[in-house]
């Protein structure tokens, strides 16, 4: 009797120790969770990650854990993390399959990876789970609108405009389609309505100017509706390039303000023609080669826009003509004549170019596909290869090789070497989950043993589609799209992005230093991610500690994230002034961002300091380059650059400047 009475006892003792410890452990997972929300909020990306991580583990199974998978893909995705990020929100989804977010957030992931099928499947599921939400049919038109689809893309929106009639972006979107559907008038009036309810909303604004200046061919009302985005186009940095280009290169006179007047402009095209061969031609005559063909380059490109074709051949075949050892021209002609389908032409152009010194991305992928388009597999996989040894070759350059490999060569060990590049190099590209599933197709069949054919098959040729985005201003324009590409939580605009940390209580000098010290080698390895973090508790512990500013100065700018950069070296410089690498590096920042006024005053400052470094006046005279009236400073600053550094990679780029600028 005793015992059992004492084995009852230790029972329930057990049972109250159980209940306790997994309140505990309930109680620690809820305030992991709160921490990583405050992380993600204040962008501390990898600390966010960690806390959700944790908080998952400390209560497994729980039901709950759907809204803690759901910000643990959000913040995966943050850290360009894109399978973790897709696993995660399909964990969501599986606990809780009737959150529209999360199955909204899947479809954008696998639309951005390409897979657009299974992404307009998951986008449809989510209006249906969410009637009332217009995101789900806002992304699907999207998808529509990319493949061609203008009347099926204009009846997501008009679905989703009976939810949220006052939208301007889907009436913004929906104007998109009535310009393919119904043409350019009937989307100026739409685009009007729009503007009646938000007379600065940055979309509309730019639609307006690209129909005006590409289809109407009506300059004045183009620049006034160009001027008024330009106002609003912070978060447009590189439309609004496009806008500022054509507002320059086309000066409002008598001529412009009588069409503004009367709509109609007959004799533009043939004056515009006139004046860019005389332009042209006087340039060469001045030994301004390169110049000229950018002034037939800027003619073509006009002719493209007004859809007047031959005359878009003519200015193209001229910048070959005038300078035959400039690169441009024949690089222009080769893309031109891929666009057209004469292959052998491309190849021969983009060859030409290629000769001539141009390294560029753009050119090696031209040439890989028109050589690959006429069986010259060893050229365009010459191309490919040239392309993806140039330093920072991009992740566009990787897939290609890869799927020539597996595609074209129908070669698996090396497409299987290609796609793990792919995957270890761009883990932040939606495309690593293609990869993922190519690279476990092509395991087994590099693992099966090879079996030959009793003799030798023609290969068949595999046409790949050409992945060149197309650019503003294409004829017909392409407006805007207004839509989500990623998910987001609370997007922050770009102007007013800070970094975040914790300002110490009492400052750390030592418990600083280990933690830059971290830092630092996990940047040598290159995981950025984990350097961030500890750059940060490195200016937790201490925020004197300007070299931590300038660690995640170096990281934001080589991953391309320019304003964050910007904020670490001026937080950097306002912390050691008289150093001449965050001055330099703030230049590099603002010279990313667009804001050469901003730059040049950097770059000043850190030559103050530093008057005998050559890197510092290579920038100095590309900035000045391209400022009027400043020509002379720019050579002077070039000329500097070559004495300190004449075997430096850009010399002889510089030269061929000094050369053309006489």
């Amino acid at each position: 009797m005793f015992m059992r009475i004492r084995t009852a006892s230790t029972i329930r003792v057990m049972a109250l120790l159980s209940v306790g410890w997994l309140t505990g452990c309930r109680r620690s997972a809820e305030r992991e969770f709160a921490a990583g929300v405050r992380a993600l909020n204040r962008g501390r990306y990898v600390e966010a990650r960690a806390r959700f991580e944790k908080a998952v583990f400390r209560r497994p199974g729980a039901e709950d854990n759907a809204q803690v998978y759901e910000h643990l893909g959000h913040a995966c995705w943050r850290l360009s993390e894109v399978e973790a990020s897709a696993a995660a929100f399909q964990e969501s989804r599986r606990l809780d399959p009737n959150n529209w977010r999360v199955i909204y957030n899947l479809g954008v992931i696998y639309a951005a990876a390409g897979d657009a099928v299974r992404a307009a499947a998951l986008f449809e599921e989510a209006a249906l789970v969410a009637p009332h939400e217009t995101l789900p049919r806002e992304y699907l038109a999207h998808l529509h609108a990319l493949a061609g689809r203008w009347k099926e893309a204009r009846q997501v929106l008009t679905e989703a405009l009976a939810l949220a009639p006052r939208s301007v972006r889907l009436l913004t979107c929906l104007a998109v389609c009535e310009l393919h559907l119904e043409g350019p008038e009937k989307a100026v009036s739409r685009l009007a309505s729009v503007l009646e309810m938000d007379p600065e909303y940055p979309p509309a604004l730019f639609n307006l100017f690209a129909i005006h200046a590409y289809r109407f061919g009506r300059r004045a009302e183009a620049v006034a509706h160009g001027r008024r985005f330009l106002a609003v186009a912070s978060a447009y940095p590189r439309v609004a390039e496009v806008v500022r280009t054509y507002i320059a290169e086309q000066p409002l006179n008598a001529r412009a303000a009588a069409t503004a007047a009367t709509g109609v402009s007959p004799t533009i095209a043939t004056t515009r023609t006139e004046d860019w061969r005389a332009q042209a031609q006087r340039l060469v005559e001045r030994g301004q080669a390169a110049a000229a063909v950018q002034t037939c380059l800027a003619a073509a490109e006009a002719a493209r826009a007004s859809g007047n074709a031959d005359e878009r051949e003519r200015a193209l075949k001229t910048a070959t003509e005038i300078a035959f050892d400039v690169a441009d021209g024949h690089a222009a002609l080769g893309r031109y004549w891929l666009e057209k389908g004469r292959f052998e032409s491309a190849v021969s152009s983009l060859k030409q170019a290629v000769v001539l010194g141009d390294d560029s991305e753009e050119t090696h992928l031209a040439l890989a596909e028109a050589a690959e388009r006429v069986g010259e597999y060893d050229a365009a996989l010459v191309a490919l290869r040239r392309a993806a040894q140039r330093p920072r070759a991009g992740a566009q350059v990787q897939w290609r090789l890869a799927m020539f490999y597996d595609q074209i060569l129908k070669s698996p060990p090396d497409a299987l070497r290609e796609y793990r590049a792919f995957v270890s190099r761009f883990t932040g590209d939606s495309r690593v989950l293609r990869a993922r599933e190519r690279i476990q197709a092509l395991t087994s069949a590099v693992a099966a043993p090879e079996v030959l054919p009793p003799r030798e098959e023609p290969r068949a040729k595999v046409e790949l589609r050409s992945t060149t985005e197309p650019r503003v201003g294409e004829t017909p324009p392409q407006p805007m799209l207004a839509l989500p590409a990623v998910p987001e939580v609370a997007p922050v605009p770009a102007e007013s992005r800070r970094i975040q940390w914790r300002p110490p209580v009492v400052r750390n000098p030592q418990a600083a230093a280990q933690a830059y010290n971290r830092a630092a080698d996990y940047y040598r390895r290159g995981d950025r991610e984990r350097a961030i973090f500890f750059f940060t508790r490195a200016i937790e512990n201490d925020d004197t500690l300007a070299d931590a500013f300038l660690g995640l100065g170096a990281i934001y700018l080589e991953t391309g994230d320019a304003e964050l950069a910007k904020d670490a070296y001026r937080l950097a410089l306002e912390r050691r002034p008289d150093d001449p690498a965050a001055a330099y590096n703030l230049a590099l920042a603002h010279h990313a961002l667009k804001e050469n006024e901003a730059a040049i005053q950097q770059a000043e400052r850190a030559l103050r300091m530093r008057p005998d470094h050559a890197p510092m006046h290579y920038l100095m005279g590309t900035l000045l380059a391209d400022v009027p009236g400043r020509r002379a400073e720019a050579r002077a600053h070039f000329e500097r650059f070559l004495a300190l550094a004449p075997n430096d990679p850009n010399a002889e780029t510089v030269r061929r400047w000094l050369a053309h600028t006489r």
